[in-house]
């Protein structure tokens, strides 16, 4: 007759052999999945983008980071024109002047003039105009309080002025989508981050009483663009 001392032994030990077995199978499934992930990355990680061959599987793609700034930008200008989630509009529009800031320093040319003017400021208001883009992304900030930050959306606006500035001193042009922001926001800013722009057939003081996704409807098309294309 087996005690019960031996049966809870046994017991932790069939216990045991359970979890070390679950655990040797986690390991094959990681080493699995690494093999597979070894395979499909490029071989020349090293290597220059341009003068990389074609990637090494069709799951793989690479992105510059003009097309990442840019597409960052532009999704961001959608969201601002319709009026959807904050957090998301100002994280995409932060990520996108870190991008575009360091292709400007990269090519010699004046960078993000909203980071220059912050620097002139005390550490106290840099850091509570960085809160949010912490918050948003990292989940913390030096606010006052935790799970919430004070967020001011005229913030957002400036940061994309200042992706627009950035991306006309890059590449001399602006797309449909950010000529658009620009008008608008020259309406009711127009000393504010100047920016060439010129328009056709467009009367810009009959657009001011015109809410954003209706401003949008009413000059994107003007430009060249749909309004539903990002």
């Amino acid at each position: 007759m087996v005690s019960p001392e031996m049966a809870e032994r046994s017991s932790r030990k069939c216990e045991a052999w359970q979890q070390k077995s679950k655990f040797v199978s986690i390991q094959k499934e990681l080493l699995n999945r690494s093999n597979v992930i070894a395979r499909i990355l490029p071989k020349q990680s090293s290597a220059l983008m341009d003068e990389r061959p074609p990637p090494a599987s069709t799951r793989v793609v690479r992105i510059t980071s003009q097309q990442a700034a840019t597409g960052q930008l532009q999704t961001a200008l959608w969201l601002w024109f319709h009026e959807q989630d904050l957090a998301s509009t100002h994280t995409l529009a932060i990520a996108a002047q870190g991008l575009f800031n360091a292709m400007c320093k990269e090519k010699g040319i004046q960078g993000s003039q909203m980071n220059a003017a912050a620097e002139r400021h005390p550490r106290r208001f840099r850091d509570f105009i960085r809160s949010p883009q912490n918050f948003f992304k990292h989940g913390r900030h030096k606010q006052k309080y935790e799970g919430i930050v004070s967020h001011a959306p005229e913030l957002t606006e400036l940061v994309l002025l200042d992706c627009l500035s950035m991306y006309q001193r890059l590449f001399d042009q602006l797309s449909p989508l950010m000529t658009t922001f620009a008008i608008r926001h020259s309406l009711f800013n127009p000393n504010v981050f100047k920016i060439k722009i010129e328009t056709k057939g467009i009367k810009i003081e009959d657009l001011a009483r015109l809410g954003r996704s209706n401003f949008l409807k009413k000059v994107l098309p003007r430009l060249g663009q749909a309004p539903g294309e990002k």
